[in-house]
């Protein structure tokens, strides 16, 4: 502004005619005169400069202020002094649950007498609120510890805290997939598990019980009336289960919110029910498949999960799916009235929707699982579970095992192979023909395989052999039938000779000679294999119907 510039006295009116006593006298003088004439040239400047907008102007200015008191906050002393303050309190058990009330903004406000609500609140709105945003996150674990040892005392803290995330989402969208920091991710989700294995208990007796929503003042009288669970726990987790599409932009980063459906599958009867009533392993599936899931809508481009330099961590989202398989019924366990060797408590009471049994069996799907290897061990468990006395389902688990590994380069043979192992050692009654059409030199069978890309592939046939002869060691079954079909084999013993005498041009490392090691013992087990006596083999696969049909890569 001209008029204001001209009462500000310019820096060299205000200085007195400097004496040129010595050097710096004089270098202090011109250092005045440019200053001088900076500010000459700024007045200038500024009077063609465009006013900047009030909105703009007060948002800067609150961002400011927002700082200025940060640096205030996110200090030090003042963190020390909540940690003695928090310290110093002694929390009393309070077991009070209370009317299951539909209304959760109103307990939320509620002004509580208890001091030990109180604290847990101020403890809560300390560590999420403040300390979650500062630098200084040092010992980060030890407040949230603090707090849970509060909320594991306290139920009516954990209903007022539950009750807190679902009045305000952006905490847990913040917290939970915003943040950067992998400890303030981890150390939230694990003060939600600990609230959700306190509180639910005391709810289990209406977990699933819904109630209309309360329809808000703006809303028309014709209105459909929305339905919500009067549980605190269900309904928090139904405020999760509708962040799922969002989790998609958070791929990288997304590991502690699938973990908290991992811990909640692995709670209880009462968990896995509502994680079914939700269809939890559809959607789970459909988020692995992105645009390829029979359940995407068309048209519609979904943001993809993972890209070519980074693979998404989906262990969690795995062990959900096999945990919630493992707690419900299959055709083959109500028909026998008999349980899975490996089906979690309470299965018999609980069945998955056909829409998710769907799913679960689509072949592109399973192919995917199987062949990228996200989570053997989940694999395994939905093998066992749904493979047990059920040949239909066998047929197909045996038939994509032995195409991915028909399709799949050396190096990736491992988590498939993983996989293959524990399903030959199911024992039930079909447990010999799974050997026999897993293993068999025809129609798609582990020799057959190895036999066809053996002349050009030979590191693929040394990592198949070799995960044979382990198999042999470990398994009755595959080494009578192995012995049986040793014909079959007559190449592979100066195969494995030739791999195990190969010499390094290089200098031999400690990997070097591990490997060289590795085919020495397997061909000393090829050796004995083929000394022994031959056993035989009663076929299993006479049905046309039983045999395998995959599709090969070349």
């Amino acid at each position: 502004n001209s008029e204001n510039n001209t009462n500000k006295p310019s820096v060299a009116a205000v200085e007195e005619e400097p004496t040129v006593a010595n050097g710096q006298d004089v270098q202090a003088t011109k250092l005045l005169q440019q200053l001088n004439q900076l500010v000459q040239d700024s007045n200038s400047r500024s009077k063609g400069v465009t006013t900047v907008p009030a909105e703009i102007y007060k948002a800067v200015w609150e961002e400011n202020m927002e700082f200025l008191r940060d640096q205030q906050i996110f200090d030090p002393e003042y963190f020390n002094f909540m940690e003695k303050f928090f310290k110093g309190f002694v929390m009393q058990r309070n077991v009070t649950y209370g009317a299951a009330t539909s209304n959760l903004t109103t307990f939320y406000q509620l002004q509580p007498d208890d001091p030990g609500l109180k604290m847990i609140r101020l403890c809560t709105w300390f560590i999420l609120e403040t300390l979650s945003h500062s630098k200084v996150k040092a010992h980060f674990s030890l407040w949230t510890n603090m707090l849970k040892s509060f909320l594991v005392h306290h139920i009516p803290g954990c209903k007022w805290f539950i009750c807190y995330l679902i009045h305000d989402s952006s905490v847990v969208r913040s917290l939970l997939l915003d943040a950067y920091d992998k400890e303030i991710r981890s150390n939230f989700a694990e003060i939600i598990v600990t609230v959700a294995k306190t509180l639910g208990p005391f709810e289990y007796g209406f977990f699933l019980d819904e109630e209309d929503l309360q329809p808000t003042v703006e809303a028309p009288p014709d209105a459909v009336l929305l339905r919500q669970c009067r549980a605190c726990v269900p309904r928090f987790y139904d405020l999760l289960v509708g962040m799922l599409e969002e989790a998609r932009n958070y791929w990288k980063r997304f590991n502690e919110y699938y973990w908290l459906f991992r811990e909640f599958s692995l709670m209880g009867y009462h968990e896995r029910r509502y994680l079914v009533s939700r269809e939890i392993v559809g959607r789970f599936i459909d988020q692995f498949m992105g645009d390829l899931s029979p359940w995407a809508r068309p048209n519609v481009t979904r943001i993809r999960i993972g890209d070519k330099f980074i693979s998404p961590n989906l262990v969690n989202m795995c062990e959900t799916v096999a945990n919630v398989t493992r707690g419900c019924a299959t055709a083959a366990s109500v028909r026998r009235q008999q349980s899975p060797p490996n089906s979690l408590p309470g299965w018999d009471s609980l069945a998955l929707f056909e829409e998710s049994v769907k799913l679960l069996f689509n072949r592109k799907f399973f192919f995917q699982f199987i062949q990228q290897g996200c989570h053997v061990d989940s694999a395994v468990q939905i093998l066992i579970h749904w493979g047990w006395e059920d040949a239909t389902y066998s047929k197909m688990f045996m038939e994509v095992l032995m195409e991915a590994v028909d399709q799949a380069n050396w190096n990736d043979l491992a988590p498939i192979l993983g996989a293959l192992g524990p399903f030959l050692a199911l024992e039930d009654s079909l447990q010999r023909w799974r050997v026999e059409v897993g293993l068999n030199p025809e129609d798609g069978g582990l020799l057959d395989v190895v036999n066809y890309y053996r002349p050009k592939y030979p590191l693929f046939a040394y990592t198949c052999l070799k995960w044979l002869m382990e198999q042999v060691q470990e398994n009755g079954l595959v080494a009578t039938y192995v012995s049986s079909r040793k014909e079959h084999l007559d190449w592979a013993e100066a195969f494995l000779k030739e791999k195990a005498n190969k010499t390094e041009t290089v200098q031999p490392t400690k990997y070097t000679l591990q490997r060289q090691n590795s085919a020495m013992e397997t061909f000393e087990q090829m050796c004995n294999l083929m000394e022994a006596d031959t056993i035989e083999w009663e076929t299993t696969i006479e049905d046309e119907n039983m045999k395998l049909v995959i599709d090969r890569k070349y």
